[in-house]
């Protein structure tokens, strides 16, 4: 573990002064170092918020893709007679 240590200018080390009492008897040492903390770790949260969205959109997308595959080759294929039954097909088997 590493220890590090900074100085804060005045205005915000007031600010640091001002959340004390959600510190919970927590030296200011100890909040700012929670501060860091949670800072990094909600920094994280969103790194992975935001790539558990595109995972998503991306899956959107291939579902999509998949279902127009499908509903042409049922139609190529003669499985079905016109490109509705393949929709309807699609929508109550892939959708």
């Amino acid at each position: 573990m590493d220890t590090i240590a900074f100085k804060l200018p005045d205005d915000l080390s007031k600010k640091l002064e001002a959340t004390a009492p959600k510190a919970k008897g927590m030296s200011r040492h100890k909040h700012a170092k929670q501060i860091v903390i949670n800072y990094l770790k909600a920094t994280e949260h969103v790194k992975v918020k935001d790539e558990l969205n595109s995972l998503r959109k991306d899956v959107k997308r291939l579902r999509s893709d998949l279902a127009s595959s499908v509903q042409v080759l049922l139609v190529m294929a003669g499985k079905v007679a016109t490109s509705e039954e393949a929709n309807k097909w699609v929508e109550t088997h892939l959708v």
